[in-house]
């Protein structure tokens, strides 16, 4: 057809279309098949999956990624099947695209732990006694007094070091994760109780969206769930400083077999250009930020077997978490749709 003229650059007079070797070859990278024909093409394709990845032949020999499939066509005659060609080049191209970045973040997660590994030694150390000799002049000092306000606010200085340091060091030593069951409501509940305190202080409204039909468990670690939880609401408050809401949805994908969790809030939309820099290591746009905490929580949901993606609603920002189902056959709902 049209079609195929196109793919391979050829003109369909004088081509004898028993001839499939004139327009696929296989694929030395993934076949050992040195002579395709019509019949080797049918009885080795399985007609129950997506068929045979070749390299199709253009007019002047140049070659490209191609999918070849089969399928037998209903007739009384014997012997007739259509066959389907799909061009490869762009997915391939992808493919390729996402697999440099992957080895690119690769490589900058090995040498953020090689930093890491020597900043705990040349930092964390000296912070220990640190703050026992202001802990101890603390209780010597007279409350309410000048030098106690210092000394308070050296201590909470040391405490704030220790915790940038602390998730810093996640990149070395990430946590051991743990395969568990629990129910998906409840974390996300103890979640928003932590942050509650907060959110009523800067007037931001957190609204859960309510479950329907049966509770969603979930297969994964809760403890790093929950720090990816909270880690994202915490996000959304530092948006909204004088105000605003955080709408919480679930909704069960059935073909992937996760849930999905989408936080999203009325603060101000992500620039577009910066989406995906937001999960790379150092990138913030905070003043006293890391710019590690997404960093981090997209690798922690990465190892649990889900993901994590921020993208722009019409009203604010939103972060997607995807997580693995526990029981995909018990689990089979459809849940709320996403609010418009």
């Amino acid at each position: 057809n049209h079609a195929a003229q196109r793919m391979f650059a050829r003109n369909a007079s004088g081509l004898d279309p028993s001839r499939i070797e004139d327009l696929l070859m296989p694929d030395p990278a993934s076949s050992h098949i040195e002579n395709p024909s019509i019949g080797w093409a049918f009885a080795h394709t399985d007609q129950t999956s997506y068929g045979q990845e070749l390299l199709g032949k253009a007019v002047d020999g140049t070659t490209f990624p191609v999918r070849f499939i089969v399928r037998p066509i209903s007739t009384r005659d014997e012997g007739l099947f259509a066959a389907v060609v799909r061009d490869l080049t762009e997915q391939k191209r992808m493919e390729f695209l996402t697999r440099e970045a992957d080895l690119r973040r690769t490589k900058q997660l090995a040498m953020m732990a090689q930093l890491a590994t020597g900043v705990a030694h040349e930092i964390r150390n000296p912070l220990t006694p640190m703050l026992l000799l202001v802990q101890k002049h603390s209780e010597d000092a007279k409350p309410g007094s000048a030098l106690a306000e210092d000394l308070q606010l050296v201590e909470e200085e040391i405490r704030r070091m220790e915790r940038s340091l602390e998730r810093f060091l996640e990149f070395a030593r990430p946590g051991k994760s743990r395969e568990i069951e629990f129910e998906a409501g409840e974390c996300i509940d103890r979640s928003c109780q932590l942050v509650d305190v907060r959110a009523r202080r800067q007037a931001v409204s957190i609204e859960h969206q309510a479950d329907s039909g049966l509770p969603v468990f979930l297969l994964a670690d809760p403890d790093q769930v929950q720090q990816v939880l909270l880690n994202v609401l915490l996000n959304a408050l530092d948006c909204m400083p004088q105000g605003g809401q955080v709408r919480i949805a679930k909704q069960v994908d059935q073909a992937a077999g996760h849930l999905e969790i989408r936080i999203s809030n009325t603060g101000p939309l992500l620039p577009p250009h910066m989406i995906n820099c937001r999960f790379e290591p150092f990138f913030t746009t905070k003043d006293t930020g890391l710019g590690l905490g997404l960093a981090v929580s997209q690798q922690i949901m990465k190892q649990q077997g889900g993901d994590l993606v921020a993208q722009n609603l019409a009203d604010g920002a939103c972060f997607l978490i995807s997580i693995p189902l526990a029981n995909f056959k018990s689990a089979m709902q459809t849940g709320p749709e996403w609010p418009e």
